[in-house]
This record gives structure tokens, sequence and C-alpha cells, in this order.
């Protein structure tokens, strides 16, 4: 077993623990080179990464985009585990911390001229890349800040820990990294950092035993944080989407209409044991003394003015074609009323009419901030996208980036589409998935890529007759969008009525080349043994509970004004029924009429 040159090689690994954070444990595993031959190996059976080893979580287009792009990122399958594996496209050992920025550096031609031609680096752990030969070694005391590409490496224990930063977005350090347990990531071997007032960082996802050595750069790394990088998607990393409160967990807010037009903001917040009724956060006359008719607003949720708190839109019908979009903004307390922050005809001039528009949010262009698409009807099956970009400020006027007639050169019937957001493909940019339908129950899929100039033309990735084989009717199916597997990529799911109160989930999975067809992952009548009213049914997605997985809720009307909200929870294996979570009338003491509420 022994080699004539042998060499030792540290394995850093990560395990689990009995609760939703843990920390880094290392194991040192001595390996024999020139055979690579294990001497010991050992890992907790508790311990596990996202996906089964070899597992691609990272595609090398989803990170440092702007920069060319990285490379793929693997899982290590149960963390720990040594592969005794270097075989390509691997630069040292499938899959571990210290393998991806060698293949990334042996990629970007950046390492240092001692380094052979096989892109090895020589070192027996994670912790040592620090003051390594030929590197720019900085302390982690604010004097540098890191750039895409960049190494932060980790003390502790007896291998330490090393991530590649894909970009800074603000205070926001966005990493990297391979062989680390998923309770200590925000999403699929990705995490992230913050920067201090003096630009300190320290890590969001707690790693027990672990502290940051410093930040390592590459002198032939020419990368900088002022190129127009596009921020991952937040259903990748972890920030949570409609997450008001700036708790980590998705929320879920109710306009709801108390009659007399006097409307109002009730909240269900996201915590570790999943929604909880939290109660009413606004009220139109109550807080704002006006009047807000509930029937003339649609709702709309994203962060869009980067401030790490959910907002949410209301456009909103003043009569007279005259739309405009008014804001309740997140902070640290919930939602309050921001005002109203643009008007077609008196910041736009030009007439829009409400009933001819319908809004999805997400960050389209990659800047940092939550925009909003208005899909259009200007009439005679001409449909267009407008889009209002987020900002520091807030939502900033809209602007056309597409026309059906226009732009594609096809008719769009407006009344035929539904909307959905999420980053299907895992570039960093949400786009929007479009459930149309063309007719003799020909239900498609169109999707609008997001990109730094924001959304693209449309195109067709799945159709139910041409693609799967089967009929689907359009009118029976209500669609929601989040990374329900956590794997990365936004996955597109269809609540569909089968007929006598059969309501099913079928599934769409996100993946490099866009969603793709899985399924039906769930029955009301076969799989969970009750019927379903689909028409009593509104869908809202979120990571409520915390587990880096999409769950969907579902307001159900159980009838005599009893309102309940039914459960899904993401997973590995997709969605998964769980079941009644709320009832208005014996959790709350509440009569909530299903009907005069409307989610986000």
């Amino acid at each position: 077993m022994r080699s004539s040159h042998p060499r030792k090689i540290i394995v850093n690994t990560m395990t689990r623990r009995s609760g939703k954070r843990r920390g880094l444990l290392d194991l040192a595993v001595a390996v024999l080179m020139a055979g690579a031959s294990l001497v010991a190996t050992a890992s907790p059976a508790s311990a596990d990464e996202w996906q089964p080893y070899g597992t691609l979580m990272v595609p090398a287009g989803g990170w440092m985009s702007a920069n060319g792009g990285g490379v793929d990122a693997y899982s290590n399958g149960t963390v720990g585990t040594v592969s005794n594996d270097y075989s390509a496209p691997a630069v040292g050992m499938k899959w571990q911390c210290v393998e991806l920025p060698q293949r990334l550096y042996k990629a970007k031609g950046w390492n240092p001229s001692w380094v052979g031609s096989n892109g090895l680096w020589g070192i027996s752990s994670a912790s040592q890349i620090y003051g390594l030969t030929g590197f720019n070694s900085h302390p982690n005391d604010g004097s540098y800040i890191p750039v895409p590409g960049d190494m932060i490496v980790h003390n502790g224990g007896s291998a330490g820990h090393v991530v590649v930063v894909d970009q800074v977005v603000g205070n926001k350090v966005y990493v990297v990294e391979q062989n680390v347990d998923r309770t200590a990531e925000s999403g699929p071997d990705r995490a992230s950092y913050t920067l201090s007032g003096t630009n300190v960082l320290t890590r969001d996802q707690a790693m027990t035993g672990m502290t940051i050595a410093g930040i390592v750069h590459a002198p032939g790394n020419t990368n900088t944080n002022s190129q127009p990088t596009p921020p991952p998607d937040q259903s990748q990393y972890g920030t949570v989407r409609g997450d008001f409160n700036g708790d980590g967990y998705a929320d879920v807010a109710m306009l709801y209409d108390w009659g007399s037009n006097n409307t109002a903001m009730l909240v269900m917040n996201g915590s570790s044991a999943g929604l909880h009724w939290a109660g009413q956060a606004w009220s139109a006359q109550g807080d704002s003394g006006f009047t807000l008719n509930w029937s003339r607003a649609k709702l709309v949720a994203g962060d869009f003015n980067g401030d790490g708190y959910a907002d949410v839109g209301l456009l909103y019908d003043w009569g007279n074609n005259n739309t405009a979009m008014l804001m309740l903004s997140g902070s640290g307390a919930g939602l309050h009323w921001a005002g109203q922050v643009w008007s077609a005809q008196t910041n736009s001039g030009f007439t829009m009419n409400w009933d001819r528009t319908k809004v999805i949010a997400g960050d389209f262009n990659g800047d940092g901030k939550d925009d909003v698409a208005m899909l259009y009807d200007w009439g005679n099956s001409n449909t267009a996208m407008l889009v209002m970009n987020g900002s520091s400020t807030g939502l900033q006027a809209p602007g056309q980036v597409w026309s059906a007639q226009g732009n594609s050169g096809f008719t769009m019937n407006w009344d035929r589409a539904k909307l959905a957001a999420g980053n299907f493909n895992g570039d960093g940019y949400t786009d929007v998935g479009i459930l149309y339908d063309w007719g003799s129950n020909n239900t498609a899929m169109l999707v609008m890529n997001g990109s730094v100039t924001s959304l693209h033309a449309p195109g067709q990735v799945w159709s139910a007759q041409g693609t799967s084989g089967f009929t689907m009717n359009w009118d029976r199916a209500k669609i929601v969008a989040g990374d329900f597997n956590g794997d990365g990529y936004a996955d597109m799911g269809l609540l569909y009525d089968w007929g006598s109160n059969n309501a099913a989930m079928l599934l769409m999975n996100g993946s490099p080349t866009s969603l793709h067809w899985v399924g039906q992952v769930w029955s009301a009548q076969t799989n969970s043994g009750f019927t379903m009213n689909w028409g009593r049914a509104k869908l809202v997605a979120g990571d409520f509970d915390g587990n880096h997985s999409a769950d969907v809720g579902l307001l159900y009307d159980w009838g005599n004004q009893n309102t309940a909200m039914l459960l899904m929870n993401g997973a590995t294996t997709g969605l998964r029924w769980v079941g009644q979570i709320w009832n208005a009338q014996t959790d709350s003491s509440i009569i909530l009429n299903w009907d005069r509420t409307k989610t986000v």
C-alpha cells in the first residue's frame, strides 16, 4: 500500500447535528499518493451533503457569471468521503473543498509560476492556503474586500476549510464551496458572508469551531467589484423571498377586505417550525386614513430597494385608466405603509388599463434588487412585457422590454397566460415562466430568461401534447415557483384539477437547460385520502421553515368562512404533503372570508 513517494493529504469535512445548524468537524485522512492508497478513513454516518457523491451542484455558468463563469462544483456525498479518485476533471481528490479552487485557478490561469501543469498546490490542509507563496494573503481585519475568484480560508479542526467568492453585492459576499454539510449552507454548495461596517467578514451560516484566517487573492485574477456582476438568485443562496421582517424565513402576506373599502394587510410569519399567525400589520383606514378598494389591487412581493427586507407592491386602479404602484415596505418590525411610488399618468404620461396587466417580481437584470414585470395587453393579441426596475430608492417607472408582435413576430393572447418567476436555469438571473394555452387542451410552458439587460423574448421549453403526450386543460392549472428540491434551480409546481374534487400537484424541475417535465408528485385522493376542491385553493411559495427548500402554502376554503393554511414541504425528492398547519377559526378565533383574501 505504501508508495515510494508518500504524501499526506488532510481532508476537511463537515458533519450534522440534531438541529438547524452545525459547524465543521475536520477529519484527518492519511493518503499515500502515486497509487493514492488510503491508510485511514472514517466519516460520521449522519454527515451528508445535498446530493449523492458526484452530483453536479453548481454549474460553471451559474456563478462568476460576469467574469467568464466559474467551474462546476460537485457534491462529495457523505461529507468526509475520501474518494481516492484524482481522475479528470478533478485537480486534486474528488470532491474535496481544496479541489474546487485548484481546478478554478488552473482553468483561469491564475496560478503562480511555481505551480506545475497539474495545478496542484502541494498542501496538506485547506488552512495552509493562507500564506501560500505566490498568492496575496490578506488578514480579516477590513483592510481588503474580496473580489470574485478570491478564496476565504478558515482555520479550525485539523484541516480548515476554503470557499471561493462568487460575487460581492453590497455588504454580502456570496461563495461556492465543496465538501460541506448542507446544514451549514444557504443553498446547495453555496453560502454567504457579511461585511461589517469596518469590512470585517463573518459567515452567515454557522460553522462551529471555525475561524476566518483571511482572504487569499491570486495576482493573475483581475476581477473587480465594480463590474456589473449579477447577484445570485435568492432561491439559490437563501436570501429568502417574501421575508418581510428579515429573520431568514419566508412570510405570507394577505391583502384582506374587511368591507366598506377598509382593506388591511394580514401576515403569517415563517419560523423554524413553519408558518404561524402574526395578525394584522396594516389597515388603510385605521393606519393611513384613506379607503382602498380591495378588488382594484394586484399583489407582488420582492426586495425592491435592496435593503434586505421584502416589500409588497400593490398595482392599484384609481379608475380612468390611471394605474399606480403603491408600496408596503419591509423592516425588522414587519410591513409598514410607504405610499404611492409611481403613477402611469402622473409619472410616465400614459394611460394603463389595470384590467390588462398581470404582475410578477424577481431580480431579472441581476442588480441585487427585485424588479416587477408586467405582462400587458395592448389589444389585438399584441402582448408585451413591461418592467419596473428596482433601485436603492425603490421601483422605477416601467419600460417595455419585449412585444410579441414587435420583437417575436407572433400573436400572444394575454388572457391565455399565467405567470410565475424563478431562476430556472441557475444562471443567477430570475426568469419568468408563462403557462400558455395554445388551445385544444395543448398547454405549454414558455420561459423569458433574465439577463443583465433584463428579460429576453420567450421560448417554449415544454408542451403537454408535444413533449409529454397528454392533454392538459389550462383552465384547470394554477402555477407556483420555488426551489422545492433544494438543488439551486427554481422549479414549477402546477396544482391541477383532474375533476371530481381530485386536485393534484404536478412538477417541472429546473436545470441548466431550464424547466423539464417531471410528472405528478401528489394527489389529494390517492396520496392523502381526501377530496380537495381545486377552485378553493390559492397558492404561495417560500422557504417558510428555513430548511433551504421552498415550500408551497395553499390558502384553502373549507366553506362557512372557515379558511385554513395547508402545506406541502420542499424536500430533496420534491414536494411532499404535510397537511393543515393553521385554521382561522380554530387556531386564531377569527372569521376569514377566503373570497376576500389575496396572498403573496
